[in-house]
C-alpha cells in the first residue's frame, strides 16, 4: 500500500476511523493520577451524586403524621384484596404488640365490593399504608379515612370532567392522569353529580 494513499488503517494513530455516533476517543497527554484528589461533583458513568439529606429521617411521611396528612388518598383495589380491616383494629393493641411487623395494607369497604386502601404519594409511585403507620403516626384509622378522604375532595374540586354526547348517549368521564380519577366515586358530591 502506498504510504502516501490516505484511508484506514491497522496500525498507529487513525483519525479517519468511523467511530459512528460516539464522540471521539480522548487522548491522553499524561497518565491518571490514581492518588490524586477525586472531584465530588463529577459525574460517574453518567450518574450524579445524591442530594445531601436536609432533614431528619423523623421528618419523612413515613415517621411524621404532620407530613403524610397531606399526601394520603383513598385508592380502589379488586375485591378479594387481602389485608387488616380498618374496622378491626385496635390501635392500643397495636402499640402494645411491640416490634412485631404489620405490613398487610390496611383495607376498608367501598362500592360494589371494591376494597378501599390508602396509598402514600412517593413521587412517581405510592406506599400503601398499613397498621405500622398508624403506629408511627400516633393516628387512628377512622382519622386516616377522614383525612385521606378530605384530600380527595380537595383535589377533586379542581379536577376536570369530560362530558361526552352522541346523540341520546351521554358519557362523563374523569382522566387527569393522577391515579385518583377512579377513587372519587367514593365522594358523595361525586355521586350526585354523576346521578344528575
Amino acid at each position: 500500500m502506498d504510504p502516501e494513499t490516505r484511508g484506514p488503517r491497522d496500525y498507529g494513530r487513525d483519525p479517519e476511523r468511523d467511530f459512528g455516533d460516539e464522540p471521539p476517543p480522548a487522548i491522553r497527554d499524561a497518565p491518571p493520577d490514581y492518588l490524586g484528589r477525586i472531584d465530588e461533583g463529577a459525574a460517574v458513568s453518567g450518574h450524579v451524586p445524591a442530594r445531601e439529606a436536609t432533614g431528619s429521617i423523623l421528618d419523612a411521611p413515613e415517621h411524621d403524621w404532620g407530613q403524610a396528612s397531606a399526601l394520603v388518598y383513598p385508592a380502589l383495589r379488586p375485591p378479594g384484596t387481602q389485608g387488616v380491616r380498618a374496622a378491626d383494629i385496635d390501635r392500643e393493641a397495636l402499640v402494645a404488640q411491640g416490634g412485631k411487623a404489620r405490613s398487610q395494607p390496611i383495607v376498608d369497604e367501598g362500592p360494589a365490593g371494591l376494597v378501599v386502601v390508602y396509598g402514600l404519594q412517593a413521587g412517581g409511585f405510592d406506599v400503601i399504608v398499613n397498621a405500622d403507620h398508624l403506629v408511627s403516626w400516633g393516628i387512628r384509622a377512622d382519622e386516616l379515612r377522614t383525612t385521606a378522604l378530605a384530600n380527595l375532595a380537595a383535589w377533586s374540586d379542581g379536577a376536570p370532567w369530560t362530558d361526552e354526547v352522541s346523540g341520546d348517549r351521554r358519557l362523563v368521564s374523569s382522566d387527569s392522569g393522577e391515579g385518583w380519577d377512579a377513587a372519587r366515586i367514593l365522594l358523595p358530591e361525586v355521586r350526585e353529580r354523576l346521578a344528575e
